[in-house]
């Protein structure tokens, strides 16, 4: 059964940056984008594996640091034909802090 997990703080992840957290052995890259909103994707490129934690962030998407492939942020989707998916977790913040449907 999936729980919401408590992160982080939100202002502890970089605008138009990114956080790597570890649940058990589940590596999750958590995103902030420029108008403030908050993604939560597994921090692997379907493609290469890149970790997608250290990409570009702009507008929602993210672009892998290791071919450039760009992904959708709401849902994991490759913006590029046959580029794959990757896993989204649901977020919501409370009181200033993050959570992750894990």
């Amino acid at each position: 059964m999936a729980t919401w997990i408590k992160i982080t703080e939100i202002e502890n992840v970089p605008s138009m940056g990114a956080r790597k957290v570890e649940i058990g052995e589940t590596e999750i890259a958590i995103f902030k984008t420029k108008d403030g909103s908050i993604f939560a994707l597994e921090n692997s490129c379907p493609h290469k594996n890149g970790k997608l934690s250290e990409g570009l962030i702009h507008e929602h998407k993210v672009t892998c640091p290791l071919h450039n492939l760009d992904l959708n942020l709401k849902d994991g989707q490759a913006l590029e034909e046959n580029g794959g998916c990757t896993k989204v977790f649901d977020t919501k913040i409370e009181n200033n802090i993050i959570y992750i449907l894990f």
